[in-house]
C-alpha cells in the first residue's frame, strides 16, 4: 500500500504498458524458468511442485534496489517504472500460484481458469477501487482531525484487504493497489492539506 500510496501516479500511467509487459508476461517466463531450474537440480521434485515454487520466488521486493537507486540519483521514470512493476507482480504470481495449487490436486479445468483470472484480477481491482472510494469520500468530510484521518488511512488498509480476500475471494493484493492508487490521485482533495507529508512519512515508515 505505501508504494501505491505515495507513487506519482500521472508518471505511473504513462509508463503502464511497460509496467503491464514487466508484471505480466516477465514475470510468468520468470516462474516457469525458476521451475525448471528447480526441476533441474532438484529431481525429487514434481512438475506442479517445480513451477509452484517458481512462482513464489518469481515476484521480487525491490525495495533495498529503489533506496540504492535513489541515492545514485536515477531518472524518475527508471524507478517508477520498477515500484510500479513490484506492485503488480505479486497479483501475477499469486494468480500462477492459486492455479498451480489446483493442478497439483487435479481440480483444474478452463472454466476454473478462466473464473478466477476474472475474481481474482477484475474483482480485485474493482474492490479496491470501490472501497477506496468510499473511505476517500468519508475522509473528505472530516477537516483538520488529524488523529481521525489517520486512523481512518491505517484501517482502510486493512479493512479492504480483508474483504476482498477473505469475505469476497479476490485478490486481496490488487484490492490494495487499486486502493491505493486511487487515494494518490485524490488525496489532494480528499484529505487536509496539512496531512499529506505527515501521511507519507508514516506509510514510508
Amino acid at each position: 500500500y505505501e508504494s501505491s500510496f505515495n507513487i506519482d501516479y500521472h508518471t505511473i500511467k504513462k509508463l503502464k504498458y511497460q509496467i503491464l509487459f514487466l508484471a505480466i508476461p516477465c514475470v510468468l517466463f520468470s516462474s516457469c524458468l525458476t521451475g525448471l531450474v528447480i526441476k533441474l537440480f532438484e529431481s525429487s521434485f514434481n512438475w506442479e511442485s517445480a513451477f509452484l515454487l517458481g512462482s513464489i520466488l518469481s515476484a521480487t521486493d525491490p525495495i533495498a534496489v529503489i533506496n540504492i537507486l535513489k541515492t545514485l540519483g536515477v531518472s524518475h521514470k527508471l524507478l517508477i517504472l520498477i515500484e510500479g512493476e513490484s506492485l503488480l507482480n505479486d497479483g501475477t504470481a499469486y494468480f500462477l500460484f492459486v492455479i498451480l495449487e489446483h493442478a497439483i490436486e487435479g481440480h483444474l479445468t478452463f472454466e476454473f481458469v478462466v473464473g478466477k483470472f476474472c475474481l481474482l484480477t477484475f474483482g480485485g481491482l474493482a474492490v479496491g477501487l470501490f472501497l477506496g472510494f468510499i473511505f476517500n469520500e468519508i475522509i473528505k468530510r472530516i477537516f483538520n482531525n488529524e488523529d481521525v484521518e489517520l486512523s481512518l488511512s491505517i484501517i482502510s488498509c486493512y479493512i479492504t484487504f480483508y474483504i476482498s480476500e477473505k469475505l469476497l475471494g479476490c485478490s486481496g493484493i490488487l484490492s490494495i493497489v487499486a486502493h491505493g492508487l486511487y487515494i494518490s490521485y485524490t488525496r489532494q482533495t480528499g484529505f487536509s492539506p496539512n496531512l499529506t507529508k505527515t501521511l507519507e512519512h508514516i506509510w514510508s515508515f
